[in-house]
């Protein structure tokens, strides 16, 4: 097969899927060896043999992958309102959505079946969120399983939309436009690359020039779409590594330059690893937010950093 021309599913993935397909299956031995298993086979029966001999990976022809993206998408549907859904299967559901959303930009770029998942996704993301009695549970419980980045945008989108209800112009629509962001921000990196961006937070000119470029290359993307992406989705994605005093990446954008909705998610995602970094331990949240007050003192910032704090009952004189 032309590697160009195919798109890979985790095969865990593929068997939770639960759905029949309409499109074959490729299982790669070797680098010379493919076997093909029919649509009109039962998939389910025949990849665990091949789990256990240790086949990470299932490959479709991409014209094909739009079938298997539309199922998810009606799974999200589907399986989150039925009441014998379990939280563990509406995790997985969601970090394969998130998972098969990554494959099709990669592959594919924008197109409207893959945001219509990444928007059900995001709304999906949230109410799992709400509900969660603890959030530190919820992180730690299926980082494993769902991927630790995962989680990480979960609760910043989370985060992001409950910082926006304490603005007076804030709507329904805008804290959808802003979850979005959260979710598609690095989603066109891979493990590797989401390690080098971990590990390079505090000296991002050198990282690599696609993790460096990344937000300018998904926002690309999203504006290439025609209209079926906001502005205001496209810009956040762009700007969500910066930082207010332009150590930022990838245009070293000051506090002048950068929207409050940017502000807002870049605040929340940082709040998001202070938690993660300290085991969510409530003791320590009012110094984190002081210290974010004395970071996030300029422009946008300060207004995204008191919002953080009255998320929290902390008074903050002038908000």
């Amino acid at each position: 097969m032309d590697k160009n021309a195919i798109c890979k599913i985790n095969i865990d993935a593929l068997l939770r899927f639960g759905r029949e397909v309409g499109f074959d299956i490729y299982i790669r031995l070797s680098d010379d060896k493919t076997i093909k298993i029919s649509h009109a086979e039962d998939y389910r029966a025949v990849l665990p043999k091949y789990k256990e001999k240790g086949v990470q990976y299932v490959y479709v022809v991409k014209e094909q992958y739009t079938q298997y993206l539309e199922g998810l998408k009606s799974n999200l549907t589907n399986k989150f309102y039925n009441p014998s859904t379990t939280p563990q299967v509406q995790l997985e559901l969601l970090g394969d959505s998130y998972n098969a959303v990554r494959e099709s930009l990669v592959q594919f770029g924008i197109n409207e079946v893959a945001l219509s998942v990444a928007e059900e996704l995001s709304r999906k993301s949230l109410e799992v969120v709400t509900k969660s009695a603890n959030i530190y549970q919820l992180f730690m419980d299926f980082k494993k399983n769902c991927g630790e980045q995962f989680m990480k945008k979960m609760i910043t989108s989370y985060t992001t939309t409950l910082m926006i209800s304490n603005f007076d112009w804030q709507t329904g629509a805008i804290k959808e436009k802003a979850a979005l962001s959260c979710i598609l921000s690095d989603i066109i990196l891979n493990p590797e690359e989401i390690a080098e961006l971990e590990a390079g937070r505090e000296t991002p000119d050198e990282l690599s020039e696609r993790v460096y470029n990344h937000p300018l290359i998904i926002s690309k993307m999203l504006q290439e779409g025609g209209n079926i992406v906001s502005k205001e989705t496209a810009i956040m994605v762009e700007q969500h590594h910066e930082r207010p005093d332009g150590t930022g990446f990838p245009k070293k954008l000051r506090h002048t330059t950068i929207t409050l909705l940017s502000a807002i998610q870049i605040v929340a995602e940082d709040f998001v690893e202070n938690l993660v970094a300290t085991n969510f331990d409530h003791r320590l949240h009012d110094e984190i937010l002081r210290k974010f007050l004395s970071r996030y003192y300029q422009g946008n910032f300060r207004k995204a950093a008191m919002s953080l704090c009255k998320m929290f009952g902390m008074d903050v004189p002038g908000f």
